[in-house]
């Protein structure tokens, strides 16, 4: 298989969305033999104006968080990964989560590594490093909102190339 992942990132939040993702993550990752990492982000500024009434309610927080991750992590043993990661982390999911990626090098726009707040403009050309993939696009349209089918015309597929050796990508 020339195009394998070798990790898969699902966050999880206890919901049936987050079930429905997880579980194929677990799918892609067994067809793959790839990593999983199941992540889940505590949104601290969601509840800390109740931290001023209950003082344990960031303790219990945590607790569910951390106990949602190892049944996920106990699910996807059971169903035959062996190689499973839990991040549990503090901040906001959408920021935390791209910041994150972003933040790795996985995505430079004409050259320069980018960061989370980097604006894109039409023209720029974005490399982006998915596992042994690096994909180079060229942004030709940009759009306060789109839809998914859509999005395709935003851009320009420039290269797609893949290293033999993952960690020549880090």
């Amino acid at each position: 298989m020339l195009d394998q992942y070798k990790r898969i990132l699902v966050a999880v939040d206890g919901s049936k969305e987050a079930e429905r993702a997880f579980f194929k993550a677990v799918n892609v990752a067994k067809r793959n033999e790839a990593t999983l990492i199941i992540t889940h982000i505590l949104d601290i500024g969601a509840y800390t104006t109740f931290e001023g009434f209950d003082k344990s309610l960031t303790d219990r927080v945590y607790n569910y968080a951390e106990e949602l991750l190892n049944d996920y992590a106990e699910k996807a043993k059971e169903a035959g990964l062996e190689k499973v990661e839990k991040v549990l982390e503090y901040g906001s999911p959408k920021v935390k989560i791209a910041k994150e990626i972003a933040d790795k090098g996985r995505i430079s726009i004409n050259g320069k590594v980018a960061k989370s707040s980097t604006d894109v403009k039409i023209g720029d050309e974005l490399t982006l490093l998915f596992g042994n993939k690096t994909l180079v696009v060229k942004v030709t349209d940009i759009r306060e909102t789109t839809k998914k089918d859509e999005a395709e015309n935003m851009y320009e597929i420039l290269d797609v190339s893949y290293a033999e050796n993952f960690d020549d990508q880090i």
